[in-house]
């Protein structure tokens, strides 16, 4: 005759089973949180690599973080009053075939806005998760003609220590703030395929959102809910997957880094205000000129 289990022993088994859970649970948690970690390095260094291939075949001048034209030049430019814009990942669409994989797994993916009549290439060019450092790569000077201003490949004189790409929370068509601003007459959207340099105001002969810092234009842009880790305090840079942030240079390489590893070589903290970060140790700067 078979013997039943007792009540104590199977209030025993079911202990084991929480026991293991708990332990085992977070283990997948961080498991899973490694791997979203992983693929975020990889598609910046697929972005990256598609960037440098845009280079070699424009004159080896890096890509331009936005481009007005009378007429679209690409099936995703987007209209603004009277002339058309292109940001850089319809630009650099060609040499990655989908733009999918500007949605970083970490991070929040992005929306189509087919309420704007937008078709999913153009939502995906707008709402990126991953910023360009337009500050090194394609400034905007502050005088005319203004318009950004992509530089040669070979005039940054320390490609390999020179950020060009970053995670970034830049879903920002639920923002408080007016979705266009306007230079010159022309709206722009520039801000959400973009990221700030930590010390970004300190170069005043471009144009800078708003940088590092205890940003009021990013904490109504994003929201304060998050800290730094959605780019409030980081120029819209993300630390999505333990506080570290993922950053692509311009030699092709892409790293994990904290934000002190970030920051390096400024006076950068979370609560200073954004004009008053400054470059400290140019030699360990990681954002180009300033």
């Amino acid at each position: 005759m078979k013997r039943a289990f007792t009540l104590i022993e199977l209030l025993v088994v079911i202990a084991i089973i929480a026991i293991l859970a708990a332990i085992l649970f977070p283990v997948f948690a961080q498991a899973k949180a490694a791997a979203k970690a992983t693929a975020s390095i990889s598609n910046d260094k697929q972005i990256l690599l598609a960037q440098l291939q845009y280079a070699a075949d424009s004159d080896d001048t890096a890509v331009v973080a936005q481009q007005w034209t009378p007429e679209p030049i690409a099936p995703a430019s987007l209209k603004a009053g009277s002339s058309y814009y292109t940001l850089w990942p319809t630009l650099v669409q060609p040499y990655l075939k989908t733009l999918d994989i500007m949605s970083d797994p970490a991070g929040p993916g992005w929306k189509t806005r087919s309420n704007r009549g937008w078709t999913a290439i153009q939502s995906q060019s707008v709402m990126t998760n991953y910023g360009y450092n337009l500050t090194a790569w394609s400034p905007f000077p502050l005088e005319a003609p203004y318009g950004y201003r992509p530089v040669s490949m070979t005039s940054v004189e320390r490609p390999a220590e020179t950020v060009m790409t970053a995670a970034s929370m830049v879903n920002y068509m639920d923002s408080k703030l007016a979705m266009y601003w306007n230079v010159d007459g022309k709206e722009s959207m520039i801000s959400l395929s973009t990221v700030d340099s930590p010390a970004c105001w300190t170069w005043r002969t471009s144009l800078c959102i708003d940088g590092w810092g205890n940003s009021y234009y990013w904490n109504e842009m994003i929201g304060t809910s998050g800290g730094d880790v959605v780019g409030t305090r980081t120029g819209g840079v993300s630390m999505r997957v333990g506080r570290q942030g993922v950053l692509g240079f311009g030699d092709g390489h892409v790293k994990r880094m904290s934000l002190s590893r970030a920051a390096q070589g400024t006076n950068w903290t979370p609560d200073i205000l954004p004009w008053d970060v400054q470059v400290t140790d140019e030699s360990k700067y990681l954002w180009g000129p300033y």
